[in-house]
């Protein structure tokens, strides 16, 4: 063997040997070391997703039934279910419900009465107040009797 590969041998074996140190050095932590017997104790945050909310609608004909069923992923569970309804633009307030939530809109052409646009919207707040994103299903034309 040549005196140039064995330097180079040499160099490795060294490289190898000093990471085998570093790494067998792990231990406890050393007295002023964070975690060590004099530091103080600390909690750290796991990290958690948002909810995510979900929502199916289905209008029954010629009824005019509806009937919003809404779910929640990720978070932290239990789940508060809020609902949230839409007359021509104006916003209801959001209200706090079940997974399941009931309204109508009668469609077709109508004498009297008066037209109207529906927005049936949905979202969750998990046990940790974090808020989802907001679902929502339009029905544009709705009609209702004068009352």
């Amino acid at each position: 063997m040549s005196p140039r590969k064995v330097v180079k041998c040499l160099q490795y074996a060294a490289v190898i040997a000093s990471a085998g140190s570093l790494l067998g050095a792990c231990g406890q932590p050393m007295a002023n070391e964070e975690g060590g017997p004099d530091s103080v104790n600390t909690v750290t945050a796991a990290v958690t997703i948002p909810p995510s909310a979900s929502m199916t609608c289905t209008l029954a004909r010629p009824s005019g039934n509806i009937t919003c069923t809404g779910s929640a992923s990720n978070g932290v569970p239990p789940y508060t279910y809020q609902w949230r309804r839409t007359y021509d633009g104006t916003p209801d307030s959001w209200e706090n419900g079940s997974s399941t939530y009931y309204d109508s809109c009668t469609i077709g052409f109508h004498t009297g009465g008066a037209y109207y646009s529906l927005n049936i919207e949905f979202r969750v707040v998990d046990a940790n107040g974090y808020v989802s994103n907001t679902v929502a299903k339009f029905y544009g034309t709705c009609w209702r009797e004068n009352p």
